[in-house]
């Protein structure tokens, strides 16, 4: 429990104590401004905002958990001790008379649109065919009646549409991808040109496709991006439904593909904007000739895709440089009366995460942490994210704990820190046992605890990996560790360690077939380039293992991350360097800056690279964070 945590607690009880006539509750509302109602890791427990103090979490057994739901919160007289909500709350406007309920003064300037408590109720909600959110990367259209040629044609789209594919990859860039229904009534996503976020205006949108009947709006990609969201403080979609009517383009019926001498049609700009057919060597903007490629979708994947209506005639699936991203396979679809040319090939195997993007700060230190937070362990189980962390610069904290919905937005255990007097967490989980395996804060030795929770640890073994004995490579300091299995009896971990003062960390190997006791390699250290390693994350594809760490060729600092690989786990090949510092937080050009620690999780396809970011690593100065960096999965070994 945070020391504001404690205050609102005390605060509030201190007036249930109180002799008063007629306060028997406090009024509050469920869940947090971004609409998060219960607490993860919490059964029972939600969000609360009350007026004057922080968001608490409160037991909940009596009203939905339902965001934005007045109640009213006390103390039961059979669970005195138990703040929790005790009903839900009735809600009269000022003047009324309504004994025992509670009265709330004139305020229905506040709930307007964009105002600090909105009423969610806006002329977009009562539109037809709204682009909205469906979680991360993906977007859903709600169905709608539209007037197409003379008639009306329902559009009733289905499922989402996924858009990860055209997310930029260059850091600090974004794009705007155009949703638009076309004369056929179909929906049509049109990418634009990526350009620097703080050139973001309303004239980087896409024009729309020849034959649009309808623009419903655009939704705005950036790199590092993870979830399309929209809220009242933070909306990725543009809303382009009012300004109707949109009309037709110019060239709605465009001339049937000509072929060339080899047989295949030609695709070039016309200046503005505008692809279209014709002879070879026709154009002067001429970007690509059309050629077959392979593995072109079949017809009853057009049909299910498009419409039955479009057919795709022989030779005419080929390659556009759209002036977007560079040069990509189109479809070319004929209905008899115009064509369609859609990117089919763009995939976000080839698209998305080709590099690692930083996301940024997912955790910052709090007032009882001082302001240093390091060497997050993470994982995911049944949706919720788990992160064990080190909080402190010397052994006042310990070892803190934090669940999060997405892998973002975090939130810390009331009981934190979970254990103290330790440094470098790493937890796993086998079967229904947590361990945790953690270096003693005078580095002496690293001990191993187990869990049925992840909150209460209970020692298995002290000092399962002791210092080395004396003149050996290990028998200084002991730092970072990575554990796992792979088998019933078969343990293995990479260690950090160090022998001498001015000597620079390295990685050991160490076996065990109880996870207790461990036998060191004989091969150890089996790192041992010039410079440090450390901070050791260890990832199995196949026979071989990749191994991420910090490192600095020069000493102890600066580090930044690379990565090995190995077959054995002795003999390690470099890989180069992952990820630099960037950026003041991570004391780019610093002799002591630090990324540091890395820590992968995969989660649909993607992996999310958790690690530290410091400006001094050598003294603690300046704020440590938690940070993010995001590529597809098969970085990790790419």
């Amino acid at each position: 429990m945070t020391i504001k945590q404690r205050k609102v607690r005390q605060t509030i009880q201190q007036k249930f104590l109180t002799k008063q006539d007629a306060i028997t509750a406090e009024p509050g509302i469920l869940g947090t401004l971004g609409g998060i109602v219960n607490v993860p890791g919490r059964p029972n427990y939600v969000y609360v905002r009350m007026v004057g103090q922080p968001i608490s979490e409160v037991y909940n057994v009596r009203v939905p958990p339902a965001a934005e739901l007045p109640v009213l919160v006390g103390y039961d007289p059979l669970q005195p001790g138990v703040l929790q909500v005790l009903s839900a709350r009735a809600v009269t406007r000022a003047g009324e008379e309504n004994s025992g309920v509670n009265v709330v003064p004139g305020h229905g300037t506040t709930h307007g649109w964009m105002a600090s408590d909105p009423v969610f109720i806006d002329l977009r909600q009562f539109l037809p065919l709204r682009i909205t959110p469906a979680g991360g990367m993906t977007i859903a259209i709600t169905r709608g009646i539209v007037s197409i040629g003379g008639g009306y044609t329902l559009i009733t789209p289905t499922g989402t549409v996924d858009l990860s594919a055209s997310k930029p990859t260059t850091a600090g860039n974004a794009v705007f991808v155009l949703v638009t229904i076309d004369t056929s009534g179909d929906i049509i996503t049109t990418l634009g040109s990526e350009f620097a976020i703080a050139e973001t205006a309303p004239s980087k949108i896409p024009a729309p496709p020849a034959d649009t009947a309808y623009v419903l709006g655009a939704v705005f990609l950036y790199a590092g991006q993870i979830t399309i969201t929209e809220t009242h403080m933070n909306a990725d979609i543009v809303d382009m439904r009012f300004p109707m009517p949109h009309g037709l383009a110019q060239h709605l019926d465009l001339p049937a593909p000509t072929a060339g001498d080899d047989g295949k049609a030609v695709v070039w700009n016309d200046g503005a904007g505008r692809f279209e057919f014709g002879e070879a060597g026709g154009g002067a903007n001429l970007d690509y000739a059309v050629t077959n490629v392979s593995n072109p979708p079949t017809q009853e994947e057009i049909t299910t895709a498009f419409g039955a209506a479009f057919t795709m005639g022989a030779g005419f699936v080929g390659l556009l440089n759209d002036g977007c991203l560079g040069l990509h396979e189109y479809l070319c679809l004929s209905d008899g009366n115009k064509w369609l040319y859609v990117p089919f090939a763009v995939a976000a195997s080839s698209l998305a995460y080709d590099s690692l993007t930083r996301y940024g700060i997912v955790l910052e230190p709090i007032e009882d942490e001082g302001s240093y937070i390091v060497e997050p362990s993470v994982m995911i189980e049944s949706g919720l994210w788990k992160m064990w962390y080190r909080s402190g610069f010397d052994s006042t904290n310990g070892i803190g704990y934090a669940t999060s919905p997405d892998g973002i937005n975090w939130t810390r255990h009331t009981s934190n820190p979970v254990l103290t007097g330790y440094f470098c967490p790493f937890v796993f989980k086998d079967g229904t046992t947590y361990h945790l395996y953690s270096v003693k804060d005078d580095f002496t030795q690293i001990d191993h605890y187990t869990s049925s929770d992840g909150v209460n640890w209970t020692i298995a073994q002290a000092a399962a990996i002791p210092l080395g004995s004396g003149g050996s490579w290990d028998d200084q300091a002991l730092g970072n560790i990575y554990v796992w299995k792979e088998g019933t009896n078969d343990w293995r971990t990479i260690y950090e360690a160090k022998g001498g003062l001015s000597t620079p960390w390295k990685l050991g190997y160490a076996t065990s077939t109880d996870g207790n006791t461990w036998t060191k390699s004989g091969s150890n250290p089996v790192i041992s380039e010039s410079g440090s390693r450390g901070g050791p994350f260890v990832y199995k594809r196949g026979t071989t293992y990749y191994l991420w760490c910090h490192f600095s060729s020069t000493g102890f600092l600066p580090t930044d991350l690379m990565r090995y690989h190995s077959t054995n786990l002795t003999s390690w090949i470099s890989d180069g360097t992952m990820l630099e510092r960037y950026g003041t937080d991570e004391g780019s050009g610093e002799s002591v800056g630090q990324i540091a620690d890395p820590h992968i999780v995969v989660y649909n396809g993607a992996m999310y690279l958790y690690y530290e970011g410091s400006p001094d690593g050598l003294n603690g100065t300046g704020i440590t964070n938690i940070k993010l960096a995001t590529g597809k999965e098969s970085l990790i070994w790419e």
